[in-house]
């Protein structure tokens, strides 16, 4: 079962912790973040020919290759995956919902 628990910073900044436990939930799973990265990764192996020169060309096209509807699918599917794991579901029955 999941716990959601707001968390406050000294600085006054207010963050959502989602504690989990130990039900097979992939952090890449709940993080949008991870998707987009690895899309972005994706884009610079097909397009780099692994000269530090040739990554540094490369980076900021492999970020911005990475759509905002595709974005928006990442996100979505975090959602999902963290809506199915509040309810309970296992691993495999998170796969199908």
């Amino acid at each position: 079962m999941s716990l959601l628990h707001n968390g406050t910073k000294p600085d006054g900044s207010i963050h959502l912790i989602i504690y989990m436990d130990n039900k097979g939930a992939f952090y890449c799973e709940l993080n949008y973040i991870e998707s987009f990265w690895t899309e972005a990764k994706h884009y610079e192996r097909l397009n780099c020919d692994y000269t530090f020169k040739s990554l540094k060309q490369i980076v900021l096209k492999a970020l911005d290759s990475v759509g905002l509807i595709k974005i928006h699918h990442f996100a979505h599917c975090s959602a999902c995956f963290m809506s199915a794991y509040e309810l309970g579901l296992s691993r495999k029955a998170t796969a199908f919902a």
